[in-house]
């Protein structure tokens, strides 16, 4: 009798061993590099739709996504390239001048040349985490898109320093660390640093087969029937120049974000609302074609997208307007 019930009680507690590890949901984020790789790292993405409060004519489409572990809610933010970009040149005399596009953007009828320093001296993204079901506010953030950093480097201050910095947390005193922040630009200077020519005061991005005597206009949404205009073939590294080793350079201007739970009062993504999303970009391009918004992306694999619509609210010191956001997908 002491064997049976020796041997059920083992049995049970074999049992309630197994189980324990078993019943705890573990999520993997996204790994933080600066080049967001949308569906395959996050949970669910939305259309931004950008309009400029004083140019009526104006519109683009970014993206973001969303994402989160057991610690952390993660956010991707994709600006559109016909709003602004990683390519630039310098403005010394007879230097190159690399950016694609933005011979059209005047000031005082002489061209303007897309710098470094542009990126470096005013850009930035801003979110506010509002709980879904209160309506509270939780936390508001402006995220530094480069800095100078060091001895002669380049990062993202996150909300540290540099244009970023903590607006309000309502939940949590915020510490060093309860934010992570890394952009495309940062991601260009750590894998391409030693090329210091593309980096800093007086420096230029890649040369690209975009060529501004030849293409008349970019077609950044796919409406135009030209099929020799196209933004994916235009931001393509040319490969028969030394520039060939940067191949890799990522033009879009992309914002990753980690935010810890604690400041969020331990909301996952689908306690959470994002509204008074900030694009600040100066300068921005103009005189290009971004017509219409896309539809609903369909999930990679085939699936049925899930539409929620919602609205966010950029607004940037002028610049821009309403954008409306739809999502895109839930990963199965």
């Amino acid at each position: 009798m002491k064997i049976n019930t020796f041997l059920i009680f083992g049995i049970v507690c074999g049992m309630m061993l197994l189980a324990g590890p078993m019943s705890v949901k573990v999520f993997a984020g996204p790994v933080l590099d600066g080049k967001s790789d949308g569906y395959s790292e996050y949970s669910i993405g939305y259309y931004v739709d950008y309009t400029v409060d004083n140019d009526p004519s104006f519109s683009a489409t970014g993206e973001l996504w969303l994402g989160e572990d057991n610690a952390n809610v993660y956010l991707a933010f994709v600006e559109p390239l016909s709003l602004v970009d990683n390519s630039y040149g310098s403005t010394v005399t007879g230097g190159t001048d690399n950016s694609v596009d933005w011979w059209k953007n005047q000031k005082k009828g002489k061209e303007r040349v897309h710098t470094f320093k542009a990126l470096k001296n005013s850009d930035m993204a801003g979110f506010t985490f509002q709980e879904k079901d209160t309506s509270n506010d939780l936390l508001n953030i402006e995220v530094d898109y480069i800095s100078e950093v060091g001895s002669g480097g380049f990062a993202s201050n996150g909300v540290e320093g540099g244009d970023g910095q903590v607006v309000s947390s309502n939940v949590k005193t915020y510490e060093q660390g309860d934010i992570f922040a890394i952009t495309s630009l940062q991601y260009n200077y750590n894998n391409f640093g030693e090329y210091s020519e593309h980096f800093g005061e007086g420096s230029y991005s890649p040369e690209t087969v975009y060529n501004r005597e030849l293409w008349d206009s970019i077609d950044y949404d796919g409406s135009d029937d030209d099929p020799d205009n196209d933004a994916e073939d235009a931001y393509v590294v040319m490969t028969d120049t030394q520039d060939s080793v940067l191949s890799g350079w990522i033009f879009d201007v992309v914002y990753e974000i980690r935010v810890d739970k604690a400041l969020l009062d331990g909301n996952g993504i689908d306690g959470l609302e994002l509204t008074d999303l900030v694009a600040h970009v100066s300068p921005y391009k103009e005189e290009y074609i971004a017509v219409g918004v896309g539809g609903i992306i369909d999930p990679p694999g085939g699936g049925d997208p899930v539409p929620e619509p919602t609205t966010i609210l950029l607004l940037g010191s002028g610049l821009i307007g309403l954008a409306g956001l739809r999502r895109k997908h839930r990963k199965l």
